[in-house]
């Protein structure tokens, strides 16, 4: 869980591609899902693309990752039974 006071405004996160639109505002994320998982929630909540739309995911290196300012959301998903994402949802 990330919390923080909305004191200061960050900048857009989970851009679609470098430097292109993100979410700004409030977001709520879901971290260490499993590609399947990942993959039903975004086609059942959304559109299915991991990088458009009101959801949008990172492929996690480790478990728990920061979600910060810049960065750029995960291009596609990739079903490998292997690889696990953080899911993340505007307001």
């Amino acid at each position: 869980m990330q919390t923080g006071d909305g004191a200061v405004a960050p900048g857009p996160t989970l851009l679609n591609v470098a430097g292109g639109n993100g979410f700004v505002g409030l977001i709520i994320c879901s971290a260490n899902l499993p590609d399947k998982i990942a993959i039903a929630v975004d086609t059942q909540m959304d559109d299915g693309n991991s990088n458009q739309g009101s959801v949008r995911s990172l492929l996690q290196s480790a478990p728990n990752p920061n979600v910060g300012a810049g960065q750029v959301a995960t291009p596609s998903y990739a079903e490998t039974g292997t690889n696990v994402y953080v899911l993340c949802r505007a307001f």
